[in-house]
């Protein structure tokens, strides 16, 4: 009887340490996906500026110029993001700097910080900065 008792026991152990270790494996990846959302999301807002810049290097291609090019016509040229003349908001691609040779698009990521793609002319530039012309985004 009492080697029952120890042996139901032990098996008891091992039943409830491998619970605890499972649990925890699950707590671990849980954490790793949590993690993985900031990164996602700022390669959501990476996605949405280069199809604000195909779009803008459309009309460029078809007018000569960046001028002209407004929110209104982003939406038409590059369907999916949402489009802003104004400060840039989350999910939304602000457009900004439009000279005839120049545009600038900046997002902003989820923790806080800002993403920019600019063209002058032919040459494409990238940036970590809420960019207000094509020189000033730089740095990525």
């Amino acid at each position: 009887m009492g080697t029952v008792v120890v042996l139901a026991l032990v098996v008891g152990a091992i039943a409830a340490a491998a619970f605890v270790f499972v649990g925890r494996t699950e707590t671990d990846a849980a954490r790793e996906d949590l993690a993985a959302v900031p990164e996602a999301e700022a390669a959501l807002a990476r996605s949405n500026l280069d199809t604000a810049m195909r779009g803008a290097q459309v009309y460029f291609a078809e007018n000569a110029a960046y001028t002209g090019y407004t929110p209104a016509v982003a939406a038409q040229l590059a369907a999916g993001p949402s489009y802003t003349a104004s400060a840039p908001a989350p999910g939304a691609v602000a457009i900004r700097g439009v000279t005839p040779t120049t545009i600038v698009f900046v997002a902003t990521t989820p923790s806080g910080g800002s993403l920019c793609v600019a063209a002058t002319g032919p040459t494409i530039t990238r940036g970590t900065q809420d960019a207000r012309t094509a020189a000033e985004c730089s740095g990525a």
